[in-house]
């Protein structure tokens, strides 16, 4: 049965720094919880812990309760509340639970007990399955009569198996055996039935068992007839028990069955066993109960006193008699922190098991360990001693230069041990050159080493343990400190180099060199300095000549550099500026030159630009470079007006590049003014022009000519010259009644523009109303426009006025509107208005009016317009029908006017582009109806002439438009109720107009209706009002009151709204027509903004919308029959809004705080009074206007605020009952500012004084500038930590010192604070938040760190080292905190997140090259020390190190004692170092390169690995690191265990003899890690494949073979062996024959006997027992002989071998057996067994195979 080991999970070590915690426990429930069987149970508790931990619920020792059925499980991360609800308790629920927490860190668990109620006997949830069956009714037993009896038994016998018969009757009471069968046989149809099973018969009932905790309960019965097969079941508390299927499982359950014995076992009970059983057997159930009793509380293995080493590990243990105890365990009396511990501490329960875990022992671990469960407790005693003291790493001897630096380290297991330095014998303390330090490394420092100290002996003593060692000095190389660089310069400037090396000594001789020639000192182009290791070389004025390699030397320092002197390109300074001030100009046509003067060194290129593109040398350009006379030229010919901007030069050679701007203008004529000249201001003898300047600005415009078309020769005439700034002249001396025309151009030095043409126009006196001539008035009213359906009809109207008018178009008095009638356009000028229609139709026939006006008066012009149909195309392509047109004055328009010749279009505006696109969609769906059309009734009503009780007589009006002649009309008729069927009752001719129906029926009410035909078809019908035949007539009347209401008040409308007038009326026969008129005028149906509807025939109506204050008034309304009229007046008043606040906004009383405003009241108030002023605001810079208040009543003033320091602008609009006004003209922009400012900011940090548990007392630097204004007191503001939200914790006048305690503060939290100084003007802007301070009691502040020293740097990383504060203060030390501040900067910035633990830090982000100054303090929980600062720079900067190894515990193992690997495994070697720049790294065997192995190099770490090792891989491994400041190497020496390899041949032969031969070899180069315990010489034919043994024991590298058969030839071999088995061979080269002596043949009597040949197996090489390691190739061998050759079986353990992964070979008495790649399973005992018919051998040997 395998081992099963449980794996303790492992957990990491929390980072308490970054808020990183163990699961803990806010809020628990008690140690008992209570419920009641049948009602829902909550559990509540709250739980901690960074990251929040994972909760689970558990019932006893393993079950876990999950969501779902009656458990309920809910976990809130945020607030951290945790619930388990259990619904519907049973009684089973009671029990022990416990709820664990765990994260990443750690678990923490609470225990509670939950006791479980009775549930009342009501309560339908308590009411169980045992409760039923006590519950259930018992039947009665029914008195049979003896027929009924003997029935009965009848059934029961046909059922049962005859050999019953007689015992059944005999049962129930029938002695009369026969008679009962003869009754039996005599029943017909008698059915065979297969007997029923026999009832459960209950021989030992299941008795209630009791035991105690950890005991065994059996529950047993007894039962008879139980069917085979029939299901047995057991359940616990109603829950199914599950037994234990495999064998090998423990069984705590267990059922047993033994004949009619049913037995349940259960073992190891527990508490939760206890409970109701019940036992299944079928349909049968019977219960029984457990009571589990629990041992008293006692300890049955108590705690043992132990000893350990220091950093050893020690466990105690100790087992109580109850499970699920709540234990402390106590040190020295105090409770163990098991929490905050560093993990070294483990309390660890299992059942009645209790363990605590203690590890990484130390002295002050040792004393008395106690647990205490209830009222009991056990002790022990814990020793702890120190190990020996050992050397780890022992001193080194030194090397160093004179005036190093010389360190002494070493190390050894207890860092707690005092050292005792000496050097030559006297002992050695910190102070003046020496610096000892101990702790894990003991080292002792040496400084400004001399000569003198050359063969020190330093010593190290720690008790008996002693270390020595020797320190050597060298004289002082030079150092270089800045190297030489390359140098380069301009021509004629100076040049210099210069190096820095760590000699001091100014009487040291150095040369420089230049060109590997020494320069001369005294050479005046030369100057040489040193200064302090510092030497400078420099050329006063360099050359070309100066160009070449320069050389410093001193003693052995030797450096170089190169100078080269470069010539950029440059142009004068002087050429530059005579541009600046005189651009270059060119006339348009013309050609330019431009010439730039260059120097520089040649050869020199140039590209050109022109704002736009780069310029290429073709076309009209052309670009040229002369570089002999340093002259660069652009050719421009001819130019033009887009040539003008800034062209950009780029002059560039080997040296650089020169970029420069040159500024071009090309002057031209100028442009024409834009847009069109506006006429205005029209008088009798004069008009004013208005034109706009040129768009285009490239040619300068210096005024503007204006001319005048003469109206009598039509010649231009010069009327004026402005300048360029005005664009309007007033023209005077006019003619009035003269049509005059008058154009503007723009004029420069080359000349005029385009000339840009007004309008006509005919000078009139001012207020002269439009005026249009008689003859155009008669031409139009008495001569129609034709035009052909789908063609394009235009009016045009020559027009005078002054102003000029305004038109307004009607077609039968209906206005035409562009939004509603998209096919219509107007157009309008100072002398002539136009109506155009497109794509004329027969519904634009009519008349059409003209209202043309303007603020002097009007005037109405008429015209008519006729569209013909198709027939019409006769007339426009008929000559003889054009002149009868022509005289008849008709004009006919067949196509667009617009596209006729010389016609003038202007570019549509937006407008105009909608409507043409509505046009257009119109036209798509009207296209089949452009032609001719059917009549269109719809404008036509339907009046009723006379009504009788069987007539009606109707009329109508004809259609307005059809094109063709009406052919007829159609009259139909249908009853009101069923208006669906309609029909028709006559037809009239087309021009008839009246129709008499003659059948109707009396008091029946009829519709009719009227459609028109012509030769298109029948169009729409108009439908008449209802009308009732009656022979009498009824006058239609409205109701008095409903007269009454509108002429008591009038009907009030608000602006804009719709105004709806709605009468009813009663009567009326025949049905009255309806009529409105508004101040005495009739009101027309416009279908937009007024509408009549005449669908209701009980009401009038009449709708105007979007109402003005044009439509107030008095309405009428006519309601009129054939017997009587009703007019109903109503009176209309229209609300519109106050006017606009006219003026300006006036600002009084400006400060930061507001801003008073006033305005002039609205002149007109709409008609309502003005309720308020509303006051909008918009600050500078948006668009969103927004509203700051309201005035009362018609108040014009108002204090408006707003943020200090703001701009803003203000706007004013009235308010009465009907609307909002329009608002004023925006204010000019105010800024909300004080004569005075807001003072600046606190500066400095804020710092805490003092501190209790309820407050902090906080100080910071008073401001310098209030400002202006006196310092009125500090706002101080404060936040927790990690919140957002600031809360103010004072007023100004509370805190007028730089200083305020903060009180009301939560006792443990951490606060940050801000401050803001507060003046007249306001709060400043506030301070940088301080670093968090505690509400705790003040404590003393901790000691400060020293001895803050550079440890490491890079280009962006500072590793900074110092010594702990020695004094902690009133708390512990929670860290260090770090502040750099750049060279140059005034502001410490913090470089660490949170306090710094240890004493080492690395700070990142730095930039490259910058100096800082850095400084430390100490924190402990309440205060801080004194900044401690570097006394130098620390430079941003590489440091180069030399390599060096970082010795680990196993590295160092390695080097000392080597490594040891079995053969077939992996050599792994792991090297750590630490180097800059990162080194090249190279691994070699033995010097050699290793070529199998797999290197992995990263920084700081190289890993050398070799898989399948053989002895061949046993050697020195040496790892070599070499970077820029030298090389440094680490041999490891690596054994391989494996057989050894084979002899160092070659196998020499001497001495051979006609029957032996000595052989000699040499060891093998490998022997596997083992010595060589012998050697094995074997033998093989020539002939023959098979190797014979002739020695396995020999000890030497000779050995001599004997009596070898004579006249054969053989090969021999030599293995050696070690303890892990045999290696390979070694063979000789060629084959040695043995000659046989040449002897005298003597021929003697030869005899014959028979003789037996055959031999039994004979085992010559027997098998040998084998070691390898796993995954390797294994090979068994052995030699047999006999005659006949024998049978040969491999066996393994006694089993014969089938394998086929296993390969076995039999060749003349070699056998083989190989396994490719060996296995642990095939360890064990291979046996060879060789059989012939003579007898049997066989040999076995064990192979093992190693992980």
């Amino acid at each position: 049965m395998p081992e099963h080991h449980a794996k303790l999970k492992e957990f990491k070590q929390p980072d308490l720094s970054v808020g990183q915690s163990f699961p803990f426990y806010h809020e628990t429930t008690g140690d008992n919880k209570k419920g009641e069987e049948g009602k829902r149970m909550e559990i509540h508790c709250r739980v901690g812990g960074t990251p929040f931990p994972k909760v689970a619920w558990k019932k006893g020792q393993w079950l876990q309760l999950d969501d779902g059925g009656r458990f309920q499980v809910t976990c809130n991360a945020e607030t951290g509340k945790c619930m388990l609800a259990v619904k519907n308790c049973r009684m089973t629920d009671m029990g022990k639970y416990r709820v664990v927490a765990t994260n990443e860190f750690g678990e923490s668990a609470f225990h509670f007990h939950v006791d479980m109620e009775k549930g009342k006997e009501g309560n339908p949830a308590v009411v169980g399955f045992k409760a039923k069956l006590k519950s259930r009714k018992v039947k009665e037993k029914k008195e049979l009569t003896p027929e009924e009896k003997e029935k009965e038994i009848l059934e029961l016998l046909k059922k049962s198996n005859p050999k019953h018969y007689e015992r059944i009757c005999l049962d129930n009471g029938f002695f009369d055996f026969r008679m009962i069968l003869k009754k039996l046989k005599g029943m017909q149809n008698v059915e065979h039935v297969e007997p029923e099973a026999e009832t459960v018969r209950v021989m030992k009932k299941l008795k209630h068992v009791s035991c105690n905790d950890e005991g065994t309960a059996v529950f047993e019965t007894h039962l008879e007839n139980v069917a085979p097969g029939t299901n047995v079941q057991w359940f616990h508390n109603g829950e199914l028990l599950e037994m234990a299927d495999q064998p090998d499982q423990p069984k705590r359950h267990e059922f047993r069955k033994v004949g009619n014995v049913h037995q349940l076992i259960i073992r190891n009970c527990a508490l939760g066993d206890a409970g109701n059983y019940t036992m299944e057997v079928g349909k049968e159930r019977f219960d029984a109960a457990l009571t589990i009793k629990e041992k008293p509380l006692k300890f049955e293995m108590e705690l043992k006193d132990k000893s350990a080493k220091v950093h050893g590990r020690v466990m105690f243990m100790c087992v109580i008699t109850q499970r699920g105890k709540k234990v402390h365990w106590l040190k020295d009396g105090k409770e163990i922190d098991l929490r905050h511990n560093n993990g070294r501490i483990e309390a660890v329960t299992e059942g009645k098991q209790h363990r605590l875990n203690v590890t990484e022992l130390n002295m002050a671990d040792a004393g008395k360990y106690s647990i205490k469960v209830g009222n009991i407790e056990t002790s022990a005693q814990l020793t702890v001693t120190a190990p020996p003291i050992k050397f780890r790493h022992r001193l080194v001897n030194t090397e160093v230069a004179e005036r190093g630096l010389a360190v002494f380290d070493c190390s050894v297991n207890n860092k707690e041990a005092p050292a005792k330095w000496t050097i030559n014998g006297k002992v050695v303390k910190t102070g003046g050159r020496y610096k000892i330090t101990k702790g894990d490394i003991h080292s002792l420092e040496i400084k400004d080493v001399a000569l003198k100290d050359n063969n020190a002996k330093v010593a190290v003593s720690f008790g008996d343990a002693k270390s020595n060692a020797v320190l050597h000095v060298n004289a002082k190389p030079i150092k270089i400190v800045t190297k030489l660089t390359n140098v380069k310069c301009k021509i004629g400037d100076p040049a210099e180099f210069s190096t820095a090396i760590d000699l001091h000594d100014d009487k040291v001789q150095f040369t420089w060199l230049k060109d590997d020639k020494p320069i001369d000192p005294k050479d005046k182009k030369y100057e040489m300095k040193r200064n302090r290791g510092r030497y400078m070389l420099r050329v006063k004025r360099a050359s070309v000549d100066d160009e070449g390699h320069y050389a410093f030397q001193v003693r052995g320092c030797h450096q170089e550099a190169t100078l080269s002197c470069s010539s950029p390109p440059s142009v004068k300074n002087s050429w530059l500026d005579m541009l600046r001030k005189t651009p270059m100009r060119a006339k348009v046509g013309e050609k330019l030159e431009i010439e730039i003067p260059l120097d520089g060194r040649a050869p020199m290129n140039i590209t050109w630009n022109n704002g736009r593109t780069s310029l290429s040398n073709h076309g009209r350009f052309k670009i040229e470079i002369d570089n002999d006379r340093r002259v660069a030229k652009l050719t421009i010919d001819p130019v033009r007006t887009e040539d003008t901007g800034i062209y950009e030069a780029t002059v560039s050679n080997d040296c650089g590049e020169v970029q420069i701007e040159i500024p071009v203008q090309i002057i031209d004529k100028p442009a024409p003014p834009s847009g069109q000249v506006a006429l205005s201001d029209v008088t009798a003898n004069s008009v004013k022009l208005n034109w706009n300047p040129p768009i285009e600005h490239q040619s300068k415009v210096e005024g503007y000519v204006i001319e005048m078309k003469d109206p009598i020769t039509g010649k231009w005439t010069k009327v004026a010259d402005v300048d360029r700034n005005t664009h309007d002249y007033t023209v005077g001396g006019l003619k009035e009644g003269d049509e005059y025309q008058f154009r503007v151009m723009s004029k420069n030095e080359l000349g005029l523009s385009d000339p840009l043409n007004s309008e006509c126009v005919v000078p009139l006196s001012p207020n002269q109303a439009p005026r249009v001539e008689p003859e155009v008035i008669e031409h139009l009213a008495h001569n129609p426009i034709y035009v052909k359906a789908g063609a394009t009809a235009s009016i045009k109207i020559p027009c005078q006025g002054n102003p000029p008018p305004s038109v307004m178009w009607l077609h039968e008095d209906e206005e035409i509107i562009p939004s509603k009638h998209h096919r219509a356009k107007k157009y309008s000028s100072m002398n002539e208005v136009e109506l155009v229609i497109k794509k004329c139709k027969a519904s634009d026939s009519g008349t059409y009016e003209a209202k043309i006006f303007n603020n002097s008066g009007g005037i109405e012009v008429m015209a008519n317009v006729v569209v013909l149909g198709s027939s019409a195309a006769f007339l426009m392509n008929n000559p003889v029908m054009k002149e009868w047109c022509d005289r008849l004055q008709i004009d006919l328009y067949d196509d667009d006017p617009e596209e006729e010749e010389g016609s003038e279009e202007s570019d549509p505006s937006e407008d105009e582009v909608v409507e043409e696109q509505l046009v257009e969609k119109e036209e798509e769906e009207e296209e089949e109806d452009i032609g001719e059309d059917v009549p269109d009734m719809s404008k036509s009503r339907v009046k009723f002439d006379k009504v009788t009780d069987k007539c009606v007589g109707i009329s109508w009006t004809k259609p307005e438009d059809g094109s063709s002649p009406l052919k007829g009309y159609v009259i139909e008729r249908c009853v009101a109720d069923n208006y669906e069927l309609w029909e028709k009752v006559g037809e009239v001719p087309g021009d008839a107009t009246k129709f008499d129906c003659d059948k109707c029926k009396e008091d029946t009410r009829y519709y009719f209706r009227v459609s028109a035909l012509n030769d298109q078809g029948q169009g729409a019908p108009v439908t008449s009002s209802p009308v009732t035949c009656a022979t009498a007539q009824v006058a239609p009347t409205v109701d008095d009151a409903v007269i009454a209401a509108f002429a008591k008040a009038p009907i009030k409308v608000k602006f804009g709204q719709t105004c709806r007038i709605n009468i009813p009326m009663k009567g009326g026969q025949p049905p009255p027509t309806v009529t409105w008129e508004k101040d005495g005028k009739p009101i027309e149906d416009d279908g937009h903004r007024v509408v009549v509807d005449h669908s209701d025939h009980d009401a009038a109506h009449i709708s105007v919308h979007k109402a003005v204050t044009d439509d107030a008034g008095k309405y009428v309304c006519r309601i009129k029959n054939s017997s009587g009229e009703v007019k109903i007046p109503v009176q209309v008043e229209v609300i519109a809004p106050p006017a606009k606040v006219e003026g300006d906004i006036k600002f009084n009383n400006v400060s930061s705080k507001g801003v008073d405003l006033e305005w002039t009241p609205v002149k007109d108030d709409g008609g309502l009074p003005v309720t308020n002023y509303i006051i909008e605001r918009k600050e500078e810079g948006r668009k969103v206007w927004s509203q700051v208040g309201k005035t009362p009543g018609t108040t014009c003033k108002f204090h408006a605020t707003g943020i200090p320091g703001k701009k803003y602008q203000y706007r004013v609009k009235a308010v009465n009952g009907a609307a909002e006004g329009d608002t004023s003209k925006e204010s000019d922009l105010i800024t909300l500012k004080d004569d005075f400012d807001t003072p600046d900011k606190v500066q400095g940090e804020i710092n805490k004084v003092d501190s209790t548990d309820d407050s902090i007392t906080i100080n910071w630097e008073p401001v310098t500038n209030d400002g202006g204004s006196p310092i009125i007191g500090y706002v101080v503001e404060r936040r927790k930590k990690g919140q957002s939200g600031w809360v103010k914790c004072n007023e100004p006048e509370d805190c007028t010192k730089p200083e305020l305690r903060v009180n009301r503060l939560q006792k443990g939290g951490d606060y940050e604070f801000r401050v803001m100084a507060v003046n007249a003007a306001g709060e400043s802007d506030p301070s940088v938040p301080s670093r968090a301070y505690q509400a705790t009691m003040s404590m003393a502040p901790p000691g400060e760190p020293t001895d803050l020293k550079l440890l490491d740097s890079t280009n962006t990383t500072m590793t900074l080292g110092w010594r702990e504060a020695d004094l902690c203060g009133g708390s512990d030390i929670l860290g260090y905190e770090i502040e750099l501040k750049m060279e140059g900067d005034e502001k410490w910035v913090p470089y660490s997140s949170g306090p710094i633990r240890g004493n080492r830090f690395t700070l990142k982000g730095l930039q490259k090259g910058k100096s800082y100054q850095a400084r430390i303090r100490t924190l402990n929980k309440g205060a801080h020390s004194r900044w401690y600062y570097m006394n130098k720079n620390l430079l941003a900067a590489e440091t180069l190190i030399l390599p060096e190894f970082k010795m680990t515990p196993e590295l160092e193992v390695a080097m000392r004692k080597g490594i040891e690997v079995k053969a077939g495994t992996t050599i792994r070697l792991h090297v750590p170092y630490h180097a800059r720049p990162r080194p090249t790294i190279k691994w070699t065997r033995d010097g050699e390169v290793i070529d199998e192995a797999l290197v992995n190099d990263m920084e700081g770490i190289s890993q050398l690995q070799i898989r399948g090792t053989r002895s061949w891989h046993t050697g020195k491994y040496t790892i070599a690191l070499t970077n820029s400041s030298g090389t440094k190497t680490l041999d490891i020496n690596c054994v391989v265990i494996d057989v050894p390899t084979a002899p160092i041949g070659p196998l020499a032969t001497s001495n051979i003899t006609d029957s032996g031969v000595t052989l000699t070899w040499k060891a093998p180069k490998h022997d596997g890690g083992n010595r060589i315990k012998a050697y094995t010489i074997q033998k093989r034919e020539a002939r023959g494949r098979g190797w014979a043994t002739i020695s396995g024991k020999v000890r030497d590298c000779k050995y001599a073979v004997t009596d070898l058969p004579k006249g054969r030839s053989f090969h021999f071999q030599v293995s050696a062996e070690n303890e892990i088995g045999l290696g390979e061979g070694l063979q000789t080269k060629d084959v040695i024959f043995f000659k046989q002596k040449v002897e005298k043949v003597q021929i003697e009597e030869l005899t014959h006997e028979e003789k037996d040949l055959r031999k039994p197996p004979q085992v010559s090489v027997p098998l040998k027992s084998r070691k390898v390691p796993d995954g390797v190739k294994v090979t068994l061998s052995c030699s047999i002989s006999g005659k006949p050759y024998p049978n040969i079986r491999w066996m393994k353990n006694g089993m014969e071998i089938c394998d086929k992964n296993i390969f076995k070979e039999n060749v003349i008495g070699l056998c083989r057996l190989v396994i490719k790649k060996s296995r642990v399973s095939d360890s064990g005992v291979y046996k060879v067994v060789a059989t012939n018919e003579v007898g049997e051998a066989e040999t076995e040997a064990t192979l093992t195979i190693t992980l």
